[in-house]
C-alpha cells in the first residue's frame, strides 16, 4: 500500500493529473517551470566568514525558470528519492556591503553585485518516510 502512495504522490509531484498535462511526465522540466518564476527575489541576509561580515539585500535571482529536469528516480523499497537538475545560466544582482579583515589585511566596501553563472548542476537525495496520519 504504501508503494502505490508513492507512486501516486510522485504522479502528482511530477504534475501527472489530466491527459493535457501528461506532457509533464515526458519533460518534468514543465512541471518546475509551474513553480520556478523569475525574477525570484532574495531576503536580505547576513554572511561571516572569520573576521569578515557580509551583508547582500535587494538581490533577485534570474535563470531559475529555465532549469531542467534530468533525471528523477524513486526507489520504493529503498524509500529514496534522487534527481538531478541543470541551470543553464544563473544571473544573482543585488547590493552588498563588506568590512572586516582578511590575513590582517583591512577589507571594507559597498555597492552592487552581480554573479554569473553557467552549466550549474543540483544533485538531490531524499530518504522517504511514511507518514502514519494518511
Amino acid at each position: 500500500m504504501v508503494g502505490a502512495q508513492l507512486l501516486v504522490l510522485l504522479g502528482a509531484w511530477l504534475g501527472v493529473t489530466t491527459e493535457s498535462e501528461a506532457s509533464s511526465a515526458r519533460d518534468p522540466s514543465l512541471f518546475l517551470r509551474r513553480y520556478l518564476h523569475d525574477p525570484l527575489q532574495v531576503e536580505p541576509f547576513n554572511a561571516t566568514a572569520s573576521a569578515l561580515r557580509c551583508r547582500f539585500w535587494d538581490a533577485s535571482v534570474r535563470g531559475l525558470s529555465n532549469t531542467q529536469l534530468r533525471h528523477v528516480e524513486a526507489n520504493l523499497t529503498a524509500a529514496t528519492l534522487t534527481a538531478q537538475a541543470i541551470v543553464p545560466v544563473l544571473q544573482i544582482n543585488g547590493q552588498y556591503s563588506i568590512q572586516g579583515s582578511m590575513m590582517f589585511i583591512p577589507v571594507q566596501g559597498n555597492g552592487p553585485f552581480n554573479i554569473n553563472a553557467t552549466g550549474l548542476t543540483a544533485n538531490a537525495y531524499a530518504q522517504l518516510e511514511h507518514d502514519s496520519r494518511t
